[in-house]
């Protein structure tokens, strides 16, 4: 159940970000909102049509790429205004998604109970956040994928 609950939200989460297209028609910058990309399976995955930051007591990052629900999700929970360093993912209840479709068998998530990873923030203020990541995901199946070279520059 607790699978279902956040694949759903991870869904929902890449769903409502907004497809805003590459002003210059390339190089992986989404117009006004930075980048998002990452290594998997040695093939870099560009978050080319939208990606987005929010912080409360929260910091969540979003990337969304073309084709069938391609993108990355990262959430730091109880960041309450953290500062710049590295947030483990995993057990302490912070999550990483790579999501390779719709489907819950393309969802390859870091969670309480699978999974593992780090984000290191290195720059942030008011206007954007900066930093880089990486994650061992697991699906519904038990299989993993590994993200890494994780980079971001989001502004809020």
């Amino acid at each position: 159940m607790k699978k279902t609950i956040l694949l759903l939200c991870s869904f929902l989460m890449l769903a409502a970000i907004s497809c805003k297209k590459d002003s210059n028609g390339g190089g992986g910058l989404v117009s006004g909102q930075g980048y998002m990309r990452g290594t998997v399976d040695g093939v870099v995955k560009e978050c080319d049509l939208a990606v987005t930051a929010t912080k409360t007591d929260a910091l969540s990052l979003a990337g969304r790429w073309g084709g069938a629900g391609g993108g990355f999700t990262i959430t730091i929970n109880n960041y309450n205004n953290g500062g710049p360093g590295t947030y483990q993912l995993g057990l302490t209840g912070s999550m990483a998604i790579y999501s390779d479709g719709t489907a819950a068998e393309t969802q390859y998530v870091t969670s309480m109970v699978a999974g593992s990873g780090s984000v290191t923030i290195t720059e942030i203020n008011n206007t954007h956040v900066k930093g880089t990541f990486t994650f061992t995901g697991r699906n519904t199946s038990g299989t993993t994928k590994t993200v890494s070279n994780g980079e971001f520059d989001i502004n809020f």
